[in-house]
């Protein structure tokens, strides 16, 4: 099929019989490129509502392992910093689109990766996929959604034990929170499709309100998570543990002390 964008990072072609588009991650990683071509293609789709559907998904077998550390290494903290704005941005974004968006997870999806699929309205991953939101194993604090989205989308207690724990998730955790809808396995490979062949048969108007309503009940809370996950987050990855990790110095994370010391000095700066 004919690609609509001449993108690096990302693969967008029509699926003329749903009116769907299909999106494909090119790598398991997120990185700068990858965040602005989303970017471009949100603000495009935005106004095309002749598209009924978008499956988000991946040219691999794996959707996404997290953000590219080793080229996020390289920008200062502020240019990092507005990166992830701009990533969180984007996630709330797809809570406004017009399109009903299906995240497909394939095989794998951790920490951004997994975050990337809370603006979704219906994911799906493959039977045993690894998903995560492992982001204190790599030395990152959540500041994209996996905190104050999620938790507007699933219950408290399954995000809290999810973060802190940053292990795989059980196949009974992801479908009892609701954070994946469905799986597949061999039997029913098409069955993104079939969501996309479903939504097409739905008349456009009711079914654009109807996501718009169903966030009013849940806007308030994530309105909120765009100020108080950055706030919270940058100041604990300000101390540059997540780089340490990157260039394997584990042996020289930074101590609760060095954090307290941050906030005063950030306190009095600020006075």
């Amino acid at each position: 099929m004919a690609q609509l964008f001449s993108f690096k990072a990302l693969e967008i072609y029509p699926l003329k019989k749903y009116q769907s588009l299909i999106l494909e991650l090119k790598s398991s990683s997120i990185d700068t490129t990858c965040i602005n071509e989303l970017e471009i293609f949100f603000n495009w789709v935005c106004n095309h509502l002749e598209v009924n559907s978008i499956l988000i998904t991946s040219k691999n077998s794996i959707f996404s392992r997290g953000f590219d550390l080793h080229e996020f290494k390289k920008k200062s903290q502020k240019d990092f910093e507005q990166t992830l704005n701009k990533f969180q941005r984007l996630i709330y974004s797809m809570f406004f689109l017009p399109q009903t968006i299906i995240m497909d997870f394939k095989e794998e999806a951790r920490e951004a990766g997994a975050e990337f699929g809370i603006g979704a309205d219906i994911r799906i991953a493959r039977m045993g996929a690894k998903i995560n939101f492992d982001h204190l194993t790599r030395g990152l604090v959540p500041s994209c959604g996996g905190v104050g989205f999620l938790e507007s989308i699933i219950p408290q207690s399954f995000a809290r034990r999810w973060i802190l724990s940053a292990q795989n998730i059980s196949a009974a955790d992801l479908l009892n929170s609701g954070f994946v809808h469905e799986f597949y396995d061999e039997s029913n490979l098409n069955l993104s499709h079939n969501y996309l062949k479903k939504i097409n048969e739905h008349p456009p108007i009711p079914r654009i309100q109807t996501k718009r309503s169903l966030l009013e009940s849940i806007l308030p809370r994530i309105e909120r998570a765009l100020e108080f996950e950055s706030k919270f987050s940058f100041a604990g990855m300000n101390l540059g543990d997540w780089r340490k990790i990157v260039d394997n110095k584990k042996d020289q994370f930074s101590s609760a002390r060095d954090l307290s010391k941050l906030l005063k000095f950030s306190e009095r700066a600020r006075q």
